[in-house]
C-alpha cells in the first residue's frame, strides 16, 4: 500500500510540472507583452500596425473589440520579427528550387525562382502620415529648397535611340511555370497576365474621361514593369506579353485620346537602370523616358537629365519583391546586391501641399515633399517621390504659364510626376484608390475640375491596373 502511494505522488507531481510548463511560459509572455514597448509597423512586411483598439460597451458586445485587439496583438507579440526572421532562416534549410541555391555562388544570375505573385486587388497603396498633432496642419506651404547633388556619378540619358535595340539576353533561362513572381536573371519580377475583355473596360473609362472633360487633353500612357522585358521568353508571350497588351488596350482608345505607348518609351533603355532588381516599381530614370515620351506626344520640349539636379537617397534600398521572397534562399542573390534610389530635382521653386480629399480643406491639410532624399527604412526607400501615394497633393510652382495637370494614377506615377513640375503652374496629384470606398472619402472630379480648371489630364499605369476590375471602377467612380 505504501508503494502504491508513492506511485500516486509521483504521478501527481508530474501532473503539476506539465501543467506549470504550460501556465508559466504564458504568464510571462502575457507579462511581457504588457509592459514591452509596442512596435508601430514591420520593415520585413513593409506596413504600419494598427493602433490599440479603443475599448467601450458598444465594440465590446459587438465583438468588434475583441477582433480589433487580436490583430492588435498579433503584429505586437513579443520579439515577432526576431521569429519571422527565424522562419526565414528555416525556410531555407529545406526549400530548393530549380537553379540551386545562390548562397553558394552569389555571382549566379540564373537562379530560377517561381512563388506565388502578391495579391493587387485591394491595393490601397502607401503613403508617409500627416505631421503629429503638435504641428498645424494647416500652416502655410513652405518652398522646398534644393539639396546637394549626389557625389555619385549620375546616369546620363541615353542619345536618340537608333533601330538597334539592347539585346534582352534572357531567353535561355529555365522557368517551368508562368505565375507569381520569378527571380532571375539577378532581379526579382511579377509576371503580368492580360485579359483583354479587362483591358477593353480600362480603356473605356479613359475614354470616359477624354468626353467627359472637353477643355482638357487626356493623356494616357501605360508602362510594363520589368518582366515585359527582362523576364525569360516563356513570361513574354501569349498573354503574359505586355507590349502587346498595351497595344491592344490602346487600339479601344477614342481619337480624343493622346495615347503614348510605354513600352516602346522604354525598350530602347533596357541595357539601363529603369528598374528595381528588388523592388515592383520602375526607377525615376525610368520614368524619365516615359515622361519624354508624353512631353513629345503633346509637343513639349522635354528636359535632358543634365539640366536638373541629380541625388540618391541615403542608404541601400531592398523592396517589395524581395521582402515577399525573402524566405527563399533564391532571394539572396538580391540581398547582396541591394538597389539604390537616384533622383532628378525639379528646377522650380515650388510649394507642396496633401489633402485627404478633392475638396482641398485646409484643415486637414499639411505640407508634403515631392522627393526626400532621406527616407527611413531599407523597404520604404521609394516613398522619397511624392510623400508617397496620397489622396490629393497639389504642386504650386513658379513656373508662371497659367497652365495645371491634373495626373491620376497609382504608384509608379510618383517617380513621374516631378518632371511635370517644370513644365507646369499647378500640379494636383489623385491617387483613385483613394475615394469612393467604404472607408475613403467620396471623389468628384467634375465639381473638383470646375473649381480647379485643367489643362492636360495624364492618366499613368504600370499593365497591373489595366486589368484590374476594382481600380477601373474606382477611376470611373471620380467621373461617374
Amino acid at each position: 500500500m505504501g508503494k502504491h502511494s508513492y506511485t500516486g505522488r509521483g504521478k501527481n507531481g508530474w501532473f503539476y510540472v506539465v501543467i506549470a510548463a504550460f501556465i508559466i511560459p504564458l504568464v510571462v509572455f502575457g507579462i511581457w507583452s504588457l509592459v514591452d514597448r509596442d512596435p508601430t509597423g514591420s520593415d520585413s512586411e513593409k506596413r504600419e500596425f494598427q493602433s490599440p483598439p479603443p475599448l467601450s460597451a458598444k465594440t465590446w458586445f459587438d465583438g468588434t473589440w475583441q477582433k480589433a485587439f487580436d490583430t492588435y496583438y498579433a503584429d505586437t507579440f513579443p520579439k515577432r520579427e526576431s521569429l519571422l526572421a527565424k522562419n526565414r532562416e528555416l525556410n531555407r534549410l529545406y526549400y530548393f528550387a530549380p537553379g540551386g541555391s545562390s548562397e553558394d555562388d552569389p555571382n549566379n544570375n540564373d537562379v530560377i525562382l517561381v512563388i506565388p505573385g502578391i495579391d493587387h486587388s485591394g491595393d490601397t497603396g502607401e503613403g508617409i502620415t500627416p505631421p503629429p498633432s503638435d504641428e498645424p496642419a494647416s500652416a502655410a506651404p513652405s518652398v522646398e529648397t534644393s539639396v546637394e547633388p549626389s557625389t555619385e556619378p549620375s546616369v546620363e540619358p541615353t542619345p536618340t535611340p537608333t533601330p538597334d535595340l539592347p539585346d534582352l539576353d534572357n531567353n535561355e533561362l529555365d522557368v517551368k511555370t508562368s505565375q507569381g513572381i520569378i527571380i532571375a536573371g539577378g532581379r526579382a519580377m511579377e509576371i503580368y497576365s492580360n485579359s483583354p475583355s479587362v483591358t477593353e473596360k480600362y480603356a473605356a473609362a479613359v475614354n470616359l474621361y477624354a468626353d467627359t472633360f472637353t477643355n482638357s487633353r487626356v493623356i494616357n500612357i501605360v508602362v510594363p514593369n520589368a518582366g515585359g522585358f527582362y523576364a525569360p521568353e516563356e513570361y513574354r508571350t501569349g498573354n503574359l506579353d505586355q507590349q502587346a497588351a498595351i497595344a491592344d488596350m490602346q487600339e479601344h482608345l477614342n481619337d480624343n485620346v493622346v495615347a503614348v505607348n510605354g513600352y516602346d518609351a522604354l525598350r530602347p533603355h533596357t541595357d539601363e537602370y529603369i528598374y528595381f532588381r528588388s523592388d515592383h516599381h520602375w526607377t525615376q530614370l525610368g520614368a524619365y523616358y516615359a515622361y519624354r515620351a508624353v512631353m513629345d506626344a503633346i509637343g513639349e520640349t522635354p528636359y535632358e537629365l543634365d539640366e536638373l539636379e541629380a541625388g540618391e537617397v541615403d542608404g541601400d534600398f531592398l523592396g517589395t519583391l524581395y521582402n515577399w521572397s525573402a524566405s527563399y534562399p533564391q532571394s539572396s542573390v538580391i540581398k547582396q546586391n541591394p538597389d539604390k534610389v537616384q533622383f532628378w530635382r525639379p528646377i522650380r521653386e515650388f510649394t507642396t501641399r496633401v489633402y485627404t480629399d478633392l475638396k482641398m480643406n485646409e484643415s486637414t491639410a499639411w505640407n508634403g515633399y515631392v522627393i526626400s532624399s532621406t527616407v527611413k527604412g531599407i523597404a520604404n526607400k521609394y516613398m522619397a517621390f511624392m510623400s508617397g501615394d496620397q489622396p490629393l497633393i497639389k504642386v504650386s510652382t513658379d513656373v508662371g504659364n497659367g497652365k495645371s495637370v491634373l495626373v491620376l494614377k497609382e504608384s509608379y506615377g510618383n517617380a513621374f510626376v516631378p518632371y511635370l513640375i517644370n513644365h507646369y503652374e499647378n500640379v494636383y496629384v489623385v491617387d483613385p484608390r483613394k475615394f469612393n470606398g467604404s472607408d475613403t472619402p467620396s471623389g468628384d472630379l467634375v465639381s473638383f475640375i470646375e473649381a480647379n480648371p485643367i489643362d492636360d489630364i495624364i492618366i499613368i499605369d504600370n499593365p497591373f491596373p489595366m486589368a484590374n476590375t476594382t481600380y477601373i471602377k474606382q477611376l470611373r467612380d471620380l467621373v461617374e
